[in-house]
């Protein structure tokens, strides 16, 4: 008799925590973007790092309260690149399976990873507006830490990294100084976010 309360005990958590878990999520979030922007063939210009603020927004699935898939959208705040002195951004997106353990029915830990899309734009502005973009898709890699409230509210502290050689998708403008056909970038975001599980 003590088995078998003690196995329907178990069973019965482990239940209402695969149900607590699946089904889709929503969120966003802030957190700072540290980036080292480095031309590939111009040893003129130096390594730039930069750390401005990020934007994400992000949505998902959870199959299995430890098994889900995550996609998100970030951009940076503008900034001044210090080689080329224009303004710049960074935007990106991400596609990401995901892996959770949890401590409690309210603690867990998270690993990821999957594919990032990341491009930097720097805008030119003269007698006309344009805005010229390195781009390239990089493996991804992440982990966090997730706090799940009782009403279906999450936090997180999230940490991705991504290491690109973007490529130039656009011609030089006459009278400005830009970057090489190459880029090598290295980002770095630790953002803090929220989102609500269906």
């Amino acid at each position: 008799i003590v088995l078998f309360c003690t196995t329907s005990y178990v069973v019965a958590q482990d239940l209402a925590l695969t149900s607590d878990q699946k089904g889709w999520i929503v969120g966003g979030g802030i957190g700072t973007a540290m980036l080292s922007i480095k031309p590939e063939k111009q040893p003129g210009y130096v390594s730039n790092n930069e750390n401005p603020r990020l934007l994400t927004v992000f949505a998902g699935y959870n199959y299995t309260n430890w098994f889900g898939i995550e996609f998100d959208i970030s951009r940076s705040d503008d900034f001044k690149d210090n080689n080329t002195k224009l303004g710049a951004y960074v935007v990106g997106t991400s596609f990401a399976p995901k892996f959770t353990y949890h401590f409690t029915n309210n603690l867990a830990v998270y690993i990821k990873t999957g594919l990032q899309y990341m491009a930097y734009e720097q805008s030119v502005n003269s007698s006309y507006t344009d805005e010229i973009r390195w781009d390239s898709i990089a493996t991804l890699f992440g982990t966090g830490l997730q706090y799940s409230f009782d009403s279906g509210v999450r936090a997180r502290i999230d940490y991705k990294y991504s290491k690109h050689n973007l490529k130039r998708n656009g011609t030089s403008v006459s009278g400005f100084s830009l970057y090489d056909e190459t880029i090598d970038l290295t980002y770095n975001a630790l953002t803090f976010t929220a989102n609500y599980q269906f």
